[in-house]
């Protein structure tokens, strides 16, 4: 944040200004770059890594050989932002300069318009890097653990105070934003419910991960504040540049329609280095002449090919009965399924933890004796589960298995609460098949 200049601040719209920085990749994607030779040694190496972005077209994390990045992970490292840790060490270097393209919008507090705004190519100074815990943990806890005082006894502001109170700026502002932003646009309202569903189904598993240690959707502050800077970067670019009546280059699928964000990940999608470069081109008068139409709709083709070539080998996500997606790869010419082993054992620990709470279940109504195994004493019983939106998917509350639900009339909503009954449990094939019993049920816990 930085405070407005005084003649500039509208009586009770508030003094400070969001800054949001974007590493600059501009030495990269513009066609006519400043190129320093400790960053690009010769002009053939910005072709090269252009037509290396252009041909990936994205990073990539699902791949069966691991993830492939957009650029050589040396290249990405150097043109990142360096940060300063939050308890540097002796030696850390708290000096490094960055190259940055940074949008700055001045927001009206009482009802989150944006009053004034633009973007700049600006030279930052390391800025310290908190992790979403200690963010969040500094925006719910907000008291500084320790008070600071200079060698005349006098009290100072600690570093920890500092980011408390930039965090309580940044947190607020950006929330009046992003709220009315949520009233008036159905896109954000729908990827706001995408989030409320994601959570739930976080928190129906909360006991699954406590026991075993995996890793769910989080939403804390820290994502809230990252998600809603990175919404409004993208929002307000584009907004810039539709008031200069520029084209605006998007990958297919990410339009503004479907919430796709514009020019925030440069490091890691193709696309993004085009935007950005558009934009610098047409708000900042660097790099270049700006993009035609078809120029725009050519890197959205480019674009398209690299996403469609990867996605020939990569991950195709095919839920079967038991809810977990095979892994398809393509050698030789041949189609080889698997499943994934994250996502397999994930699974059979979750079932026998649910086959586990059956037996239970029979043990305290006195039908223990009936069954010869956990699984089969799990055969025919009811339990409450989470719809997550995915081809009537539904995931069991407090175990985190996963199955299909058969003889679904229609569609289940995501977030949608369902009573379910068990017809086939096998932990050892990690396989669960259940059928809908109703629809609309209260949540219930063990």
């Amino acid at each position: 944040v930085r405070p407005r200049r005084k003649e500039h601040i509208v009586p009770g719209a508030g003094k400070w200004e969001i800054l949001i920085h974007i590493a600059d990749l501009s030495d990269l994607y513009s066609p006519n770059p400043i190129a320093t030779l400790a960053t690009f040694p010769n002009a053939s190496s910005i072709s090269l890594l252009r037509n290396a972005a252009a041909s990936r077209g994205l990073s990539r994390y699902d791949l069966p050989r691991g993830p492939l990045h957009l650029l050589p992970p040396i290249m990405l490292e150097s043109l990142a932002l360096a940060t300063t840790p939050s308890s540097p060490s002796r030696g850390s270097d708290a000096n490094v300069i960055n190259k940055s393209v940074t949008f700055w919008a001045y927001i009206d507090e009482r009802d989150g318009k944006i009053l004034d705004s633009g973007l700049e190519r600006s030279l930052i100074s390391s800025p310290v890097g908190l992790s979403y815990s200690d963010a969040s943990e500094l925006l719910i806890n907000s008291s500084p653990k320790k008070i600071n005082v200079d060698s005349n006894g006098n009290r100072c502001r600690s570093n920890e105070e500092i980011a408390i109170a930039l965090l309580r700026v940044i947190d607020r502002t950006l929330a009046v934003w992003a709220n009315q932003i949520q009233a008036n646009n159905s896109v954000y309202q729908k990827r706001e419910n995408r989030f409320k569903t994601k959570v739930l189904i976080a928190q129906e598993t909360h006991e699954y991960d406590r026991i075993y240690g995996s890793s769910t959707f989080q939403r804390t502050p820290g994502h809230v504040i990252v998600d809603r800077a990175l919404d409004l970067y993208a929002n307000g670019v584009t907004a810039l540049l539709r008031r200069k009546g520029a084209k605006i280059p998007r990958a297919s699928g990410a339009g503004e329609d479907r919430g796709g964000r514009l020019g925030t990940g440069p490091l890691r999608r193709y696309i993004d280095g085009i935007a950005q470069r558009q934009a610098l081109s047409v708000l900042c008068e660097y790099g270049g002449s700006p993009m035609t139409e078809n120029e725009c709709l050519e890197a959205s083709k480019v674009a398209a090919a690299a996403y469609n070539a990867i996605d020939n080998y990569s991950a195709i996500k095919k839920v079967d009965d038991s809810g977990i997606a095979p892994i398809q790869k393509t050698v030789g010419g041949n189609a080889i399924s698997s499943r994934s082993s994250g996502s397999q054992q994930q699974q059979k620990r979750a079932l026998r933890l649910l086959a586990g709470e059956m037996a239970k279940r029979a043990e305290l109504v006195g039908d223990g004796d009936k069954y010869g195994s956990t699984t089969d004493s799990s055969i025919g019983k009811i339990v409450e589960a989470l719809a997550t939106g995915r081809q009537n998917q539904v995931i069991i509350s407090g175990v985190g298995a996963i199955a299909r639900c058969r003889e679904v009339q229609g569609t289940l909503s995501p977030g949608e609460r369902v009573s379910v009954q068990i017809m086939k449990l096998n932990p050892d094939e990690g396989r669960l098949i259940v059928k809908l019993v109703q629809r609309g049920t209260e949540e219930r816990r063990w």
